[in-house]
Parts: C-alpha cells; sequence; structure tokens
C-alpha cells in the first residue's frame, strides 16, 4: 500500500499529513527602522504520526534557509529551534536581524523567495543551486525515533513580500515534505517462539535504496548521485508468536526496482536464527511516498555457536 505523506516534524521523525498552503499576506506599510528587528522562520502545523509513533520537533533540531530575490542569492543561515510541537520556530545562527535578510529601504510589494531543507546542522556548498546530501545512510537503527536523521526533506515560501516581514507580524513558514521514501517493514512472526529482530538487510534488485544524492534548493527535485542497493538495520525489536511488528526504513527514491530481499538474524532467550522471509514485490519506490512491505517469516534456523 501506498501513502502520500508530508514531513513538518522533528529531525527524529516522520510525518503522514498532506501539504499545507498558507494564504498569501496583503502588503502593509514598512517601518522605517528594521536594524534592529529579529528575523524568525517557522513550520506550519500538521498532524504527525508514523508507525503509532507522535513525532514532534525536539529542541536543537536545524533547518537551512536560502533566501533568492529574483534569480540571486541574498543570504543563507542555519536556523535552529528549542520548539516541542509540531510546529516550529526557528532563530538563524549568524543572521539574526531583518536587514539581513532584506532591504533597508524599497516598496512594500518587493518580493522575496525562501527555501529551506532538513535535518542539516551546517551550511554545504551550493552548486548553482543544488546541495550534496548524504542523509539516506546504509546503516540505520529502524525505530521510529531514529528516523528523522535519514530524511531529506524540503519546503518554500514565495508568498512573502517586504511589507510582511518589516511589520513583524508575518515571517516566512514552510510547509516541508519528503524527498525521499520511507518502508514501513511489517515482520509478522507465525512460529512459536518469540523473536528479537537484531539485524535486517533489505536489497534492491535494482537501483539504489541509500548513498548520496543532490536537492534543489529552488525546485525540491532530488537527483540520486551513488550509493548501495542495500540497506542494514539494527532495530532489536521483539516479535512475539502470532504477532507482528512495523520497523520504518528511509531509502532514496528508485525507479528500477522490482522487488526485495531481506537477510535477517534473530535471537531469543537460548539461541540465535537466520531468519527466513521470502522476497516482496515493489514496483517503484516514489518521493514523498511511504510503502507497506509485508514480510512474514516462514522458517528460523538456529546458527551454529
Amino acid at each position: 500500500m501506498k501513502t502520500f505523506i508530508c514531513i513538518v516534524t522533528s529531525l527524529a521523525a516522520a510525518v503522514l499529513a498532506a501539504s499545507c498552503a498558507e494564504e498569501f499576506n496583503t502588503a502593509r506599510n514598512a517601518d522605517p527602522d528594521i536594524s534592529g528587528m529579529p528575523i524568525v522562520f517557522s513550520t506550519i502545523p500538521t498532524k504527525a504520526a508514523l508507525a503509532d509513533a507522535c513525532l514532534v520537533w525536539q529542541p536543537g533540531d536545524h533547518i537551512a534557509v536560502y533566501q533568492y530575490r529574483g534569480a540571486s542569492l541574498m543570504q543563507k543561515d542555519i536556523c535552529s529551534t528549542t520548539s516541542d510541537g509540531v510546529a516550529g520556530e526557528f532563530i538563524p545562527e549568524s543572521h539574526t536581524m531583518n536587514d539581513e535578510w532584506i532591504t533597508l529601504s524599497g516598496p512594500d510589494d518587493e518580493r522575496y523567495s525562501f527555501f529551506s531543507y532538513y535535518p542539516e546542522s551546517s551550511l554545504r556548498p551550493l552548486s548553482g543551486s543544488t546541495v550534496t546530501l548524504d542523509n539516506v545512510s546504509s546503516l540505520q537503527v529502524g525505530t521510529p525515533g531514529t528516523v528523522g536523521p535519514y530524511l531529506i526533506c524540503w519546503g518554500k515560501d514565495e508568498t512573502r513580500v517586504r511589507g510582511d516581514i518589516v511589520s513583524g507580524n508575518s515571517y516566512p513558514a514552510f510547509a516541508f515534505s519528503p524527498k525521499v521514501a520511507i518502508l514501513n517493514l511489517i515482520v509478522s512472526n507465525p512460529t512459536e517462539t518469540p523473536l528479537t529482530l537484531v539485524a535486517i538487510r533489505v536489497t534492491a534488485d535494482a537501483g539504489l535504496l541509500s548513498g548520496t544524492a543532490e536537492l534543489d534548493i529552488r525546485t525540491g527535485g532530488l537527483t540520486v548521485v551513488d550509493g548501495s542497493g542495500y540497506v542494514d538495520l539494527s532495530p532489536n525489536v521483539l516479535v512475539l508468536p502470532e504477532e507482528e511488528v512495523s520497523i520504518p526504513v528511509v531509502v532514496l527514491p528508485n525507479v528500477d526496482i522490482g522487488s526485495l530481499s531481506f537477510d535477517v538474524t534473530a535471537t531469543d532467550d537460548d539461541y540465535a536464527y537466520t531468519v527466513v522471509i521470502a522476497d516482496a514485490p515493489c514496483d517503484q519506490l516514489l518521493s514523498g511516498l511511504m510503502y507497506d512491505i509485508h514480510a512474514e517469516i516462514s522458517d528460523i534456523i538456529k546458527k551454529d555457536e
């Protein structure tokens, strides 16, 4: 099953929601003295949930913000938050004042465009309008609270004019959306043995699942550059007999894939096992979608000590 998702929460989270659009704000008369006014960026709140976990921004989360006037890049900065909810307010680390982002004088309807992505902790060099990101690691934990560091999420706000910003009442806001895909591995255990899943390798029959991609900060387009056709997980989750667990995995978009295979190791109180799971069909992995991948254990084989 494919589920549309939109991310606006934490660097430790994924969000299932539709993109949000904000109404254009009419320009108003500006205060001519804006040099001492701080600028703030925000995220538009949406309902946040992934695999029954409530996911929010965490204090110290960062976003990268790039500001353009027309085709010209005017300013860029890393912004951090102290927020702990589904909406966040982000303060620039280096360029904190209005006059560092907009002109000191000009018409109220002078338009600015703001683009942002996360997770990020430092400004990366631009090549044209693209940045190279390696968030989608081949080694992941595979629990809901750790999904965030592997995401690549992007948002824009092109509705702002100078009068909005200098008024102090209407700052740029982002509705982030994921540029990666998420696998929701649903592992079921029809055996009579309680199993702790300690290691899982998910391998694509074609294309890449992890590695490096280029993000166009102006369009949100993501181009896969290099990487691996597999993702390794260490979830350490218990799946009881006749029950199932959900394990989220962040992967790169992949239009070449046709199926996924699994190499799984599990333990109980006494032994380690090789877990047999049949290949699962998987027709394309597209940006911004979550895919339910059913993986039923068909056999467990005790490993030699």
